[in-house]
């Protein structure tokens, strides 16, 4: 419930915006620091996921 309540309020967030840019990257977690910190004052959603 709370990914469909995340996705829904990121997919109006990008719809009210008129000069959105998203994409989608795929890192490592080490390379994680340096993404966060070349986007500073730009939202950044990060999506964790854990595989057994």
């Amino acid at each position: 419930m709370k990914k469909i309540i995340l996705m829904a309020g990121f997919l109006l967030a990008v719809a009210y915006s008129s000069a959105a840019e998203v994409s989608v990257k795929t890192v490592k977690y080490s390379d994680l620091t340096s993404l966060v910190r070349n986007n500073q004052g730009k939202v950044i959603l990060v999506d964790f996921w854990r595989h057994d």
